[in-house]
C-alpha cells in the first residue's frame, strides 16, 4: 500500500502561486540591493511602502503567470497531465523570458536611472551600436549562461511543486468550494486592492514618493513595460515643427531669454514681498456654462454662483482645454493641454514627470481634496509624483459615507473640506485642490438639510439642454453645495487671505437651444465653462466685473501663483489672466484625443477644423451662424498658425517639461 503523500489541486496551486510570487519579490530585493545608495536618502516609512507596494505588482504577475497551471489543476481531466515534464515544457521559455526582462531591467536602471519601458525601443533602433556597446561594457556571454542556469532553476521548482500528487474530493461541493476560494484568491492578486471604489492596483499608486528611486522600487518591470508600450504612440510631436513655432509661441508666452535650440519656456515672476495668500481652486463637476445663470434663457439654474459671481471677477469666455475630466484636471494642473492621442496623459507613465506650478508654492501646505479615489485615470501620478509634501484626502479620509461610485457627495466634501482648511495653523498659507464630482450620472442627491428639490418647466429644461429634472436638481445641487462651502469660509480666518478659483472642469455636449447661432456652429458646449475669481474685498486684489475675454485651463496656476503674491518660475502655456501684458493678445486653445478636431477662441471668433481638414470661422454672438472663413482669410489665417503652434508645442512638452531637480 502506498504511504506516497497526496494534496489536493487548491493547495499545489497556491503552493505554485506563492513560489513564483517569492521569485518575484526576490528579484526585487536583488534590485533593492543594487540600488541602495540612491535609495540611502529614502525614508523607512517610503522604503517599507514600496516593498509592499512592489510586492502587491509582483502577486499580479505571478498569478498571471501561473493562471494556466491553475486551471488545468482545477481540471480533473487536465490535471491528470499535468507532469514535471509537461510544466518544464510549458514554462521553459516563457520563465526565460521573463528572467531575460528581469536582467534587462537592472541594466537599464543601472544606464538611465528608471525601471525598463517603452524607450528602450529607442536605443535598439540603431542595433549594431546598441549590441556593440553592450558586448563591449558587460560579460555577455556569462550574463546569458547565468540567465539560463537561473530560468532553469526556477522552472525545476515550479515543475516540482505542480507534479505533486493530487488527491481530487469525491464530493462535488468539496471541489466547488476549493474553486471558488482559488479564483478568490487569483482576483485579490490579480485586481490588486479592495476599495469601496473597486479602482485596481494601477502604476500610479507606485508615484506615491517623488523620489524617483523610490518609484522604481516600487514599480514591476513587467507591469512597466507593458503600460508604456500601450502608450507609446502618443508620442507624436515633431521637432522640427516645434522649433519653428517656437519663437512665435516664445513671445507669446513673454519668455524670458528665448532660445530656439534648448526651447526654453521658463520666464520668472518675483514676489510682493509680503506674506502670501492662499490659494483654493475648486473644480465643479460639469459646470457647462450653457447650463448655468450666465447663459441666455432667464432660468435661474445655479443661484448660488450667480450670487457669488457679482462679488469675483467672472470670465464668460473661458473653456477646458479638453475633454474628459482627467485631460481637464491635468491641463489645468500642468498648464500643458492634454493633447495625449492614445489615451489620457494621466495614464500614461511616460507623461508622469511634469513640472507642476502648484510645487512653486514654497512653504505651502499643499492640498489635493477629493470625494473618491485618487486612482481614477490614474490622477495621482499627476500630483504625488511632482508635487513636494503633498496631502491627498480622497475616500478613506472623510467622515461622510460613500453615495455612489463616485465617492461621497459634492456637500459633504466641499463641508469637510472646509473644516480641515479652518482647523489647520493659519500662520502657514496653503493651497488647496478641490474636486467635486456629483453633477455626474447618476446624479445621486443624498437628503441635506437646506436643499429641496425643485422642477423646471418643460420647455426651460429643453431650453437649457437638461435631460431630466433629475440632471437639473443635480447641478442645484451641486451649486448649493458651493454656496454653503463659501457661508461657512466667509466665517473663517481664512477667507480674508484666500484667493478662490471656481470653474467647471469642462462643458457638456450641446443639446441646448439657448445659445447663439454662431457659438453652436463653432460647437463650443462641450469645454465651454465659467471661471470665476473670488477674494475679500476687504484684500483689495480684485475689482469685480465681467471678462469676455478668452481664456482657459491652462492659466490657472499661472494667475493663482501671481494673485498669491509668490516669487515663481513658470514653464508652463500658462499665461497670468490679471497681467496686462497680454490683454491684447488672449486666446484659448482646445484640442484632445487625435488631436483634431482643433478649436481657437480669441475674442469673439471661434476657429474651428475639423476632422477632414476643412476650417471654419464663427462669431460666436451671430444670431445666423455664418461660417466666415471666406469672409475673413486674414483673420482665419492668423488662428490657423496659432492653432497648430499651440498643438506642436504642447505635444512637445508632455514628454519634455520635467520637474525640477529637488
Amino acid at each position: 500500500m502506498s504511504t506516497q503523500k497526496h494534496y489536493s489541486p487548491l493547495v499545489v496551486y497556491l503552493a505554485c502561486l506563492s513560489y513564483t510570487l517569492l521569485v518575484f519579490f526576490l528579484f526585487r530585493m536583488v534590485f533593492a540591493v543594487m540600488a541602495a545608495n540612491n535609495l540611502a536618502g529614502a525614508s523607512a516609512a517610503e522604503f517599507w511602502q514600496a516593498l509592499y507596494l512592489g510586492f502587491r505588482f509582483d502577486a499580479r504577475l505571478a498569478a498571471l503567470v501561473t493562471l494556466p497551471l491553475g486551471v488545468a489543476l482545477a481540471v480533473p481531466a487536465l490535471a491528470r497531465r499535468v507532469t514535471f515534464r509537461l510544466v518544464c515544457l510549458v514554462y521553459a521559455l516563457p520563465l526565460f523570458f521573463l528572467v531575460v526582462l528581469y536582467a534587462v531591467d537592472m541594466g537599464f536602471y543601472a544606464y538611465l536611472g528608471g525601471r525598463l519601458d517603452i524607450t528602450i525601443w529607442d536605443l535598439l533602433k540603431d542595433l549594431t551600436v546598441s549590441m556593440s556597446m553592450v558586448w563591449q561594457s558587460y560579460p555577455v556571454v556569462w550574463i546569458i549562461l547565468g540567465e539560463f542556469a537561473c530560468a532553469a532553476a526556477i522552472t525545476w521548482g515550479l515543475a516540482r511543486l505542480a507534479a505533486l500528487p493530487l488527491a481530487h474530493s469525491a464530493r462535488w461541493q468539496v471541489g466547488a468550494l476549493r474553486f471558488v476560494v482559488g479564483l478568490l484568491v487569483l482576483f485579490v492578486a490579480v485586481y490588486g486592492q479592495i476599495t469601496p471604489n473597486m479602482f485596481p492596483l494601477r502604476w500610479s499608486n507606485a508615484y506615491f514618493s517623488q523620489n524617483q528611486h523610490i518609484v522604481a522600487l516600487a514599480l514591476n518591470p513587467v507591469h512597466n513595460l507593458y503600460d508604456t508600450f500601450i502608450q507609446a504612440s502618443g508620442r507624436n510631436y515633431d521637432l522640427e515643427k516645434v522649433r519653428e513655432a517656437y519663437p512665435r509661441m516664445a513671445a507669446y508666452l513673454g519668455v524670458d531669454a528665448p532660445n530656439q535650440e534648448t526651447l526654453s519656456f521658463s520666464r520668472t515672476t518675483p514676489g510682493r514681498g509680503e506674506r502670501p495668500l492662499n490659494v483654493v481652486i475648486i473644480f465643479m463637476e460639469s459646470l457647462a456654462y450653457p447650463k448655468t445663470s450666465f447663459a441666455p434663457g432667464g432660468a435661474n439654474t445655479t443661484p448660488f454662483i450667480a450670487a457669488l459671481a457679482k462679488e469675483s471677477v467672472l470670465f464668460h469666455n473661458y473653456y477646458a482645454n479638453a475633454r474628459t475630466t482627467a485631460r481637464a484636471v491635468f491641463s489645468a494642473v500642468t498648464g500643458i493641454p492634454d493633447v495625449s492621442e492614445k489615451s489620457t496623459a494621466s495614464r500614461n507613465p511616460l507623461a508622469a514627470n511634469q513640472f507642476l506650478l502648484m510645487n512653486e508654492f514654497v512653504g505651502y501646505d499643499k492640498y489635493y481634496m477629493l470625494g473618491g479615489s485618487a486612482n481614477w485615470a490614474n490622477i495621482r501620478a499627476v500630483f504625488q509624483r511632482n508635487v513636494c509634501s503633498l496631502q491627498v484626502l480622497e475616500e478613506y479620509s472623510w467622515k461622510a459615507p460613500n453615495v455612489d461610485v463616485w465617492g461621497i457627495s459634492d456637500f459633504a466634501l466641499l463641508i469637510e473640506a472646509h473644516a480641515t482648511l479652518a482647523a489647520r495653523d493659519q500662520s502657514t498659507p496653503f493651497v488647496a485642490v478641490i474636486q467635486t464630482a456629483g453633477f455626474h450620472r447618476p446624479y445621486t442627491i443624498p437628503p441635506t438639510p437646506g436643499f429641496v428639490l425643485q422642477e423646471l418647466p418643460k420647455e426651460q429644461l429643453d431650453l437649457y439642454g437638461f435631460e431630466d429634472q433629475r440632471e437639473y436638481n443635480s447641478l442645484r445641487f451641486s451649486d448649493f453645495a458651493l454656496g454653503e462651502f463659501m457661508r461657512l469660509a466667509r466665517q473663517s480666518p481664512y477667507y480674508e487671505n484666500t484667493v478662490f478659483f471656481i470653474f467647471g472642469d469642462h462643458g457638456i455636449t450641446d443639446n441646448g437651444r439657448n445659445m447663439p447661432a454662431g457659438y453652436s456652429a463653432a460647437y463650443l458646449a462641450p469645454w465651454h465653462v465659467p471661471l470665476l475669481v473670488h477674494a475679500s474685498p476687504a484684500l483689495g486684489l480684485l475689482t469685480p466685473g465681467n471678462r469676455h475675454d478668452a481664456a482657459s485651463h491652462v492659466d490657472i496656476f499661472a494667475t493663482a501663483a501671481s494673485l498669491a503674491g509668490i516669487g515663481f518660475e513658470n514653464r508652463t502655456l500658462g499665461r497670468n489672466l490679471f497681467d496686462k501684458r497680454f490683454d491684447a493678445d488672449r486666446m484659448a486653445f482646445i484640442g484632445g484625443k487625435s488631436n483634431v478636431p482643433l478649436r481657437v477662441v480669441q475674442g469673439q471668433y471661434g476657429y474651428f477644423k475639423s476632422s477632414g481638414g476643412d476650417e471654419h470661422l464663427y462669431r460666436l454672438d451671430d444670431t445666423t451662424g455664418k461660417d466666415l472663413a471666406v469672409a475673413m482669410p486674414e483673420l482665419l489665417a492668423v488662428l490657423r498658425q496659432r492653432a497648430e503652434d499651440y498643438v506642436q508645442t504642447a505635444r512637445y512638452m508632455l514628454y519634455n517639461n520635467p520637474q525640477k531637480e529637488q
